[in-house]
C-alpha cells in the first residue's frame, strides 16, 4: 500500500501569469471535508459557469483546476479581489558560494 504525503499548505497551488491566473487543490481534502468539485466554485459564485473548476483525474494526485484570465474586464468576473505585490523566487543549482 502506497500513500501520498503532502507538507502543510501544499494541497493548494497558484500560480501567476501575464494573461491568467491558475489555482489547483489536490481533491483528496477536498473529499476528506465532505465537499465535491460541484460545491468548490470560486467566491460562492453559483450561478456564474466561469467560476467552477474542473477535475483533473489524470494528475497525481488528482485536482480541481481553476483558470481565468487576469484582464481588466475579466477580473472582477468571479468576484475576484487581486492585490498585485512583487515576488520573485529564484530556483538555481549553483554552489553555495556563489553570489547573486
Amino acid at each position: 500500500m502506497s500513500s501520498l504525503l503532502i507538507s502543510e499548505n501544499e494541497d493548494i497551488n497558484v500560480m501567476c501569469g501575464t494573461e491568467y491566473m491558475a489555482l489547483s487543490v489536490f481533491l483528496c481534502p477536498v473529499y476528506h471535508a465532505f465537499y465535491n468539485e460541484t460545491l468548490m466554485v470560486l467566491n460562492n459564485e453559483f450561478n456564474n459557469p466561469e467560476c467552477f473548476g474542473e477535475a483533473d483525474w489524470s494528475a497525481n494526485p488528482p485536482a480541481l483546476k481553476f483558470k481565468f484570465p487576469i484582464t481588466e474586464s475579466s477580473v472582477s468576473s468571479c468576484s475576484n479581489n487581486f492585490k498585485v505585490f512583487f515576488h520573485i523566487c529564484l530556483h538555481t543549482n549553483f554552489p553555495s558560494d556563489v553570489m547573486l
